[in-house]
């Protein structure tokens, strides 16, 4: 089940992005793009395999941080700990502390643990495979996330918990169509959400 993000916005539509490859890296990618094809699923949210198939020039990694900086850091962000966390917040309805409420939120659906990735290879929204743009000091993160269970953990009536595809934008090279160059394209992210179920 994937959440339609067809019109997800870019960073920049109207400005020039896109940078060529060289031929070398054309090559590159199609021997990565051949890796992935015998080793991965385009169902899954991320692929198992995780490489870098094309190596970045000094003046490609350059264009990158002028252009794409915002994309960047040299740490996975901290700020989806206080947003996205298990229940182990969560407090028996007796033990909430009324001057906090924030001390009694918790996750309808939690995830099996949560962890920030710098990924090398992702599936975009058509599920073919790109590499995400990595260089040596500063990385795209994401968070990919696995339901506990199909349940949430405590009583809530009529609701399941299914892993779904979210979509985020990140600076990739298409291995399927590497002319493109570096360019900017929703890539599939695994998350863990909570629906009614109607009956």
């Amino acid at each position: 089940m994937a959440i339609p993000s067809t019109d997800t916005p870019m960073l920049c539509p109207p400005c020039e992005l896109e940078m060529e490859l060289s031929e070398d890296q054309l090559h590159e990618a199609e021997v990565g793009l051949d890796r992935i094809r015998s080793a991965s699923s385009p169902l899954s949210g991320i692929p198992r395999l995780q490489f870098r198939a094309v190596s970045l020039s000094d003046e490609q990694e350059n264009f990158v941080m002028e252009r794409f900086g915002m994309l960047f850091s040299s740490d996975p962000p901290m700020y989806d700990d206080d947003v996205m966390d298990s229940p182990t917040r969560t407090l028996p309805r007796g033990r909430r502390d009324p001057s906090n409420p924030a001390s009694a939120l918790g996750r309808v659906c939690p995830p099996d643990g949560q962890s920030h990735r710098p990924l090398e290879i992702a599936f975009n929204i058509t599920g073919g495979p790109v590499q995400v743009i990595q260089l040596p000091n500063m990385k795209q993160w994401f968070i990919e996330e696995k339901c506990v269970a199909s349940t949430p953990p405590y009583p809530v009536n009529d609701v399941v918990c299914h892993e779904v595809v979210r979509h985020a934008i990140a600076l990739v090279i298409n291995l399927a169509d590497p002319n493109r160059g570096i360019h900017e394209e929703p890539i599939r992210i695994q998350s863990c959400v909570s629906f009614y179920e109607a009956t």
